[in-house]
Parts: C-alpha cells; sequence; structure tokens
C-alpha cells in the first residue's frame, strides 16, 4: 500500500463524521458547528495534482464553505445550483441550501492539497416522497431500513438524520435522501430530512423499460411519460440516467405522473484533468475496471492505494478514486478506501441479538454486521459462521462512544483456523516514546517486545523511525500470532 501525510489526514475526517452523523431527531449541532468557523477542518486527500480546474464529487464532511473529499473549497462567490436552479453566489447560499452529508459537485480550482475555490457547487436529491407503508425496519439498534418511491434506502449511524425520528411513525412521511448506491440498487443515506414539499415526488434512477407512454426506473417504479417535458433528452431509451420530478398517481399501475424527466449528468462533462469521486462500488466488471456512481474506473500499475490494496477492490466498498476523466472514463492514478478498518483471527463468539461477533484473543473488539454486510469465502451468510473458522473483517472504524468497534462491510470466512491476527485502524494517539503500547480499534497493543526492524515506515525501519513519522489518525497495521487468548506482537506498520 502507498500513503502520503496527506492522505492520513482524510481518515481523520472519516472519524470525526463517524462520530458526528448518527440515527436520531436531526438538531442543528453537526452544522451550526462547521459554519461557525469550527468542526472538521479541510485536510485530505488531492490526486490530480494542485492549481489546476477539477471536479470534486462526494458527501458534504463540513459546512461553512464547503468540505468534500477531504478539501476545503472556499465558497464566498461560488454559485450553488439545487436541482438544477441557481440559489444564488456565496456562503450565506451553502448555509441555506447545503447540508452536511448531502452529496454534491463542486467546480472549482485546487490551491494546494488541503484548500480549493468553488466556482459552482451543484446538489440534486436521490429521493423525495412519501416512505411506503408497512416498509419500515429496525435491521439492528443502529439500521433501519425504509422504502420510497420502491426504492430500498439505507439508514445507519453514519447518515445525517435532521428533524426527524428513524421509527415505524416515520412511514407515509414525505423526505428526502441523498447518498450512494450500492450494488444491490439501495441507497446507502448519508443524508436524510423530512421533505416541506409533499405533491412533487422526485426520483433518480436508470430506464430499465421504455415503452410509449410509461418507462420503468430501477426495474421498479413506473412512470407514466404521457405530457412529461424532456430536459436534455431527444427521446427516452433504455439504461438512461434520469431524474424524474412528478405527483404520485392515483392510478393502481402508476406510481409516478411525470412532469419533467431529465437526463442526470452526474460529472458535467466528460474529460477533465483533475476528477476526484467517492462512491460504492455498485460493479467489478473485471480486476482492472470498476463502476462507481454509474462512472467506470479503470486502474493500472501505476495506480497507489490508500488504506487497502488492489485485492480490497470489490462490490460495495466504498472508495474515493481520483485520477483523469477521458472520454467518461475515470483513469485512477489513487484509490482511498474509506472502508479502512480490517481485523483478522479465529472467530470466537456471535451474538445475534445485537449483530456482534468477537475473535479469540481480540476480545475488547466487536464488529458490528447487518443485513448490508457481504460475507464470502467458505460459507456466505453471517448463520453459516462457526467456531471453527477464520476470520477476515473490512469495515469502517466506529467512534469510542458506539457500543461496537467497526462496522463490517465485508466478512471473509475461511474454514481453517490460524493463529495468525491482524489489526489495522486509525492510531488512537501519537505513538510513545518508550516504545510501551499503541490503541488501534480499541484494543491495546503493547509493543514492547516487538524487535526494532518490526517497525516499518517510509522513513525507513526501526522503531525511532516510526515514531517520528506516525502521527494520531495515521492508518497503522499490526501483525502478530495468537496462543490461546494471549497475542504476541511481531511487526508494526505505517506507510
Amino acid at each position: 500500500m502507498n500513503f502520503s501525510r496527506k492522505q492520513m489526514k482524510w481518515v481523520k475526517i472519516l472519524l470525526i463524521l463517524a462520530g458526528s452523523l448518527i440515527i436520531g431527531c436531526g438538531g442543528g449541532g453537526i452544522d451550526d458547528l462547521a459554519s461557525s468557523g469550527g468542526g472538521i477542518g479541510g485536510s485530505g486527500v488531492n490526486g490530480g495534482g494542485t492549481g489546476g480546474t477539477g471536479i470534486s464529487s462526494g458527501s458534504v464532511t463540513a459546512i461553512g464553505s464547503v468540505h468534500v473529499n477531504g478539501v476545503r473549497y472556499d465558497t464566498s462567490d461560488a454559485e450553488i445550483f439545487v436541482e438544477g436552479q441557481s440559489k444564488g453566489f456565496g456562503d450565506e447560499e451553502v448555509l441555506n441550501n447545503l447540508k452536511v452529508g448531502m452529496v454534491v459537485r463542486v467546480e472549482g480550482e485546487l490551491e494546494d492539497s488541503e484548500n480549493g475555490i468553488a466556482e459552482k457547487v451543484y446538489f440534486n436529491d436521490d429521493l423525495r416522497g412519501p416512505v411506503k407503508v408497512g416498509s419500515f425496519q429496525q435491521i439492528d439498534p443502529e439500521t433501519a431500513q425504509i422504502v420510497v418511491l420502491g426504492k430500498t434506502v439505507i439508514i445507519n449511524e453514519l447518515t445525517n438524520v435532521l428533524n426527524l425520528d428513524i421509527e415505524v411513525s416515520l412511514e407515509g412521511k414525505w423526505i428526502q435522501v441523498s447518498g450512494f448506491e450500492d450494488a444491490e440498487g439501495r441507497i446507502q443515506a448519508t443524508f436524510v430530512t423530512g421533505s416541506d414539499i409533499d405533491d412533487h415526488a422526485n426520483l433518480k434512477g436508470t430506464i430499465t423499460f421504455a415503452g410509449p407512454d410509461h418507462i420503468t426506473i430501477n426495474g421498479i417504479t413506473v412512470v407514466d411519460t404521457t405530457g412529461a417535458t424532456l430536459v436534455g433528452l431527444n427521446q427516452l431509451a433504455q439504461d438512461q440516467l434520469v431524474e424524474v420530478t412528478g405527483t404520485l398517481s392515483v392510478i393502481p399501475s402508476i406510481d409516478i405522473q411525470a412532469d419533467t424527466i431529465e437526463r442526470v449528468d452526474l460529472l458535467g462533462t466528460t474529460d477533465i484533468d483533475s476528477i476526484e469521486l467517492e462512491g460504492i462500488i455498485t460493479e467489478k466488471t473485471s480486476e482492472e475496471e470498476f463502476r462507481l456512481n454509474g462512472v467506470p474506473v479503470v486502474l493500472n500499475d501505476q495506480t497507489l492505494y490508500t488504506g487497502g490494496d488492489a485485492d480490497d477492490i470489490d462490490e460495495d466498498v466504498q472508495v474515493e478514486a481520483e485520477g483523469q476523466l477521458i472520454n467518461g472514463t475515470l483513469h485512477a492514478e489513487r484509490i482511498a478506501f474509506l472502508s479502512f478498518a480490517k481485523v483478522e483471527a479465529d472467530f470466537s463468539l456471535i451474538d445475534r441479538d445485537l449483530s456482534l461477533i468477537t475473535l479469540h484473543g481480540l476480545s475488547d473488539i466487536t464488529i458490528r454486521y447487518d443485513q448490508n454486510t457481504m460475507v464470502t469465502g467458505e460459507v456466505t451468510t453471517i448463520d453459516d459462521i462457526d467456531e471453527t473458522m477464520h476470520f477476515k473483517a473490512i469495515g469502517i472504524e466506529l467512534p469510542s462512544s458506539d457500543s461496537a468497534s467497526m462496522l463490517a462491510i465485508h466478512i471473509i470466512a475461511l474454514d481453517a483456523l490460524n493463529n495468525k491476527v491482524i489489526l489495522q485502524g486509525a492510531l488512537k494517539t501519537a505513538p510513545p516514546a518508550d516504545q510501551s503500547v499503541i490503541t488501534l480499534l480499541d484494543h491495546d497493543i503493547d509493543i514492547s517486545g516487538i524487535p526494532n526492524d518490526g517497525f516499518e515506515s517510509p522513513d525507513g525501519t526501526g522503531y525511532s523511525n516510526f515514531y517520528n513519522f506516525t502521527e494520531a489518525g495515521d492508518i497503522v497495521s499490526a501483525k502478530g500470532t495468537r496462543s490461546g487468548e494471549a497475542i504476541t506482537w511481531q511487526g508494526i506498520s505505517v506507510e
């Protein structure tokens, strides 16, 4: 894996975001903090160089200017667009129209790896409509599932929920949703709020059937196109990505009576020298190519990786891809894995009521799973995992206040027990001068017995190099072996 110092700072943004965006009755906490000049500092990743015009598409991590993909964009002169309509210019319109968690596109200029100047900021929601009656499911204490206009929406502890209670009483209410589509076609919501428009539905998706008077979106939602105004389209055809705005139909066989159907142009261009795109991998088409938010991403031998490596590329993994956009394809110079926490050890216990797993030798680390967790290897479901298996989990590190250490995105179950133990996560505090203890994923690691050549950093081997290079928030990997419940740690690395 290849990391830069600036890339490591991206992890700190994720940890702050994970600690702030939780299910609940949304107040103004995050936005108030950020808009007052505090909140999440502008730092992060820039794969496309500095000093040039570029595009950054991702979820907003702070307001007060706009922070996207680890870069703070000055919005004092930026034009703000919502649903294709200009709302005006400057920071006041940012505060009036944008919220943490909304997925936006920023067009502007990067001054350096941490700061940019936005010229235009675009926001289009993914869904606006009523929650289907009977669709609410509480998957686990932190995760809920609902259906809006035929589309399944997942809300969890990383969703910014504003002015709503996520409970069964949500059914029938109109909401607005922004987020990322996963490989199963669900929206993993990053922002949810109540809609102040309860008669105008909005749906973004792919046309899976196009007839003379109706279309089907995502294979589920039926839209009457009679009299609809087409924007950016000469005609409707299968596989087009569109946004439909209209009213709920009173005809049982029709879901929406469309007023307008607009072609969705996620990036606003097909060619640009610098692009940063955040999302969930929806399809892995080959070892060298995958689709992210509908955009083809191509890897090559020069692609660098942060928080993982090429073997970790898979469906439902959340990443940020950076590079050049050429004829609509993103040629990746760097891939940053946003699911950067990793644990590997023999399986110990599972609490099916709380959806928690623990591993031998790591009893203080709890791994939460949900229905979105992908299971591969010797088994394909959580129910089939047992104490005879070696276990790998890749996911998102959760804040210390949470009941679990990490949320598993991908679990790999192996049928042979193995005494190998691996931990990877963000370092809680800077390493101690006396080579005593570091903490990863809530687990204290005794590093006093690790030989000097067991420490690796870009500055070289040895603890002094590791100590001088490493900061709190850096991604650190620890390797060891287990005997009983005791672990002997043999190597620590930061890259």
